[in-house]
């Protein structure tokens, strides 16, 4: 999906895409989580991590992984 080439709005782009077929979350205004923000909750669930009360690092800010996961983890109480 990424790099789009500059000449393209990516967010334009994404908002072709009919929300019934957005399985990535990518559509402006999309209630859909990216499947990989629960893959990753997941993980730390089934490892016993808490969220609350923790200093949360993530890198990067992309709209597939790095936000969603910033939010849903803010959302947790975690500190980003």
């Amino acid at each position: 999906m990424w790099p789009l080439p500059p000449s393209i709005d990516e967010d334009a782009c994404f908002s072709h895409i009919p929300v019934h077929q957005d399985v990535d979350g990518l559509v402006p205004n999309s209630t859909i989580k990216p499947v990989i923000v629960d893959a990753v909750l997941a993980l730390l669930n089934s490892r016993g991590v808490e969220i609350e009360g923790r200093d949360v690092v993530i890198l990067g800010r992309s709209k597939i992984t790095g936000s969603p996961l910033s939010s849903a983890l803010s959302n947790m109480g975690g500190t980003v």
